[in-house]
């Protein structure tokens, strides 16, 4: 996961990791036989000192928060210690959201259109990816195309972005954005279905 985020964050776009930078170790669940907390929390402890005051939670959890610019300690704390115990949660986890504009790797510069001209509070078009990094990493993406479907620019967009997401897109995670009229913001609707067929046939050709 650190390297696909690292190439993610140095080719196909500018942003910034916003907010906390989160280690957090679980407990078990009541239904798994082994629980790994104990020795689990012993070595972060002994890494990063005292978590933050606990929180109200079904299963055993600790948590310890950071600047991002700790972010690569923590990678490497993640790695020298891999593989991680099996465990439903955890039992160690990284966790960082990751806010960005789209870039163009082959020409360097922003994307056009997401800078301005758009229904929220600055009028940007910000994405964002969470980064859970643990045992079986996964990332979650929240983004809204500066393209429609129906703009010619969008098979472009998506033949170049495409390849460097940690994950495959599916068109039935889609939703089309459609401005409030009071107010900043967007409804989502599902995608009509011939918007998800030309959809699919525009990530098939990626």
């Amino acid at each position: 996961m650190r390297k696909t985020f690292e190439r993610f964050e140095s080719e196909v776009s500018r942003g910034e990791v916003k907010g906390e930078v989160t280690l957090e170790v679980f407990g078990a669940t009541p239904t798994e036989k082994e629980d790994h907390f104990e020795e689990m929390y012993q070595l972060v402890q002994s890494e990063f000192g005292d978590p933050l005051p606990p929180k109200k939670s079904v299963t055993r959890r600790e948590e310890w928060s950071f600047r991002s610019n700790e972010l690569n300690r923590l990678f490497d704390f993640m790695v020298e210690n891999s593989p991680w115990p099996k465990q439903v949660l955890g039992p160690v986890e990284l966790v960082f959201n990751y806010e960005f504009m789209w870039l163009n790797p082959e020409t360097g510069k922003l994307f056009p259109g997401q800078t301005s001209g758009h229904n929220t509070e600055d009028g940007s078009l910000k994405s964002s990816i969470l980064f859970m990094v643990r045992r079986n990493s996964f990332a979650s993406l929240l983004t809204t195309f500066p393209y429609a479907l129906s703009d010619p620019r969008i098979s472009e967009f998506l033949s170049v972005v495409v390849p460097y997401l940690p994950f495959k897109l599916s068109p039935k995670h889609f939703r089309h954005a459609v401005p409030l009229k009071t107010r900043a913001g967007y409804n989502h609707r599902k995608l009509a279905k011939e918007e998800k067929e030309h959809l699919t046939c525009l990530l098939k050709t990626t």
